[in-house]
């Protein structure tokens, strides 16, 4: 039947190419492996960099922070050289 998908296992495969196929999947692993190992030790690394910068020090304050208005509204800027300053 066209279009059946068919599992892929090693009774699938012919013996040589089983063989090819289980010796192709070990080699990528060779190199999969201290890949991943090595992003995740880059995580940890920058997490600890995180951890001791203080950036999970105040986890609360800014979401208080936006919560409550300004004491004083900020003066507005001096205007620049030609601009007439808005009443």
């Amino acid at each position: 039947m066209p279009g059946r998908l068919v599992p892929l296992s090693a009774g699938a495969i012919s013996g040589t190419s089983a063989a090819i196929f289980r010796l192709l999947a070990m080699d990528v692993l060779v190199y999969l492996v201290p890949i991943a190992l090595l992003l995740g030790l880059i995580g940890l690394l920058a997490f600890l960099w995180a951890l001791r910068s203080g950036q999970f020090e105040d986890l609360d304050g800014a979401a208080e922070r936006i919560l409550f208005d300004d004491e004083e509204p900020l003066p507005a800027p001096p205007p620049k050289e030609g601009e007439r300053r808005r009443p």
